[in-house]
């Protein structure tokens, strides 16, 4: 969690799975990267075979398993740079780390919506890619990173109760999850080429995340289950 604005605690082990130190480098790595996971994108994980990649990055089958020992390797690096990607830049934004809570929440909405939409894979969309073919280890560092982005939302919304701005009958848990699930769904249907660009989505959220947290019409929260 946060301590005078810096991240403490456990950190994600997204590091798992890099390419063999020294084998490529970074560019070309990101390249196969990219056409794996476009690949995923369109046939589905189950249905990709290595040769299908090989075939989309321009590289003998062999000379894939040089670089990776399975399929499983790759969409595992996929999801986790995507994820380090978006938990770096949340964390690394003043804005989020310093300031009064609303100040804090609304920049963390802006820096997330960026991310979704300008990150390394952003341009494939909500690819809902199936991580039970990854083992316990693994699914646990994945969870890991996307407990690291609750901690942070959820530590914002406990600093704005304080501040006296949020409702403070409200769960932060439950917020937090709430936020986040909103925000990642926009991919499933938002399309860059529609009537409606992200940064107009952006200011809507925000606007309707903070309605509904500084907002506590009488009695409301009483007909709620705890």
């Amino acid at each position: 969690e946060w301590e005078d604005g810096t991240l403490t605690g456990r950190r994600p082990h997204l590091n798992q799975g890099e390419p063999r130190e020294g084998t490529l480098n970074e560019k070309r790595w990101s390249e196969i990267l990219r056409d794996a996971a476009e690949v995923f994108s369109e046939k589905g994980y189950e249905a990709t075979t290595i040769e299908d990649i090989a075939s989309r990055v321009g590289l003998l089958k062999g000379s894939l398993y040089y670089y990776m020992e399975n399929k499983a390797d790759l969409l595992f690096q996929i999801t986790t740079r995507a994820l380090r990607q978006h938990l770096e830049a949340l964390q690394e934004d003043p804005g989020i780390t310093h300031g009064d809570a609303v100040s804090r929440l609304s920049h963390f909405i802006d820096r997330f919506m960026t991310e979704l939409e300008s990150g390394e894979f952003a341009s494939l969309g909500a690819v809902d890619f199936d991580l039970r073919f990854l083992g316990a280890e693994r699914l646990a560092a994945i969870n890991d990173g996307r407990h690291q982005i609750y901690l942070m939302l959820k530590r914002i919304l406990t600093l704005g109760i304080a501040e006296g701005e949020f409702d403070p009958n409200t769960d932060t848990s439950f917020a937090a999850n709430s936020i986040l699930f909103l925000m990642n769904s926009t991919q499933k249907w938002h399309r860059p080429s529609g009537t409606r660009p992200i940064r107009h989505v952006t200011e809507w959220y925000k606007r309707f995340i903070l309605a509904g947290l500084t907002t506590s019409p009488t009695g409301w929260h009483e007909g709620l289950e705890s």
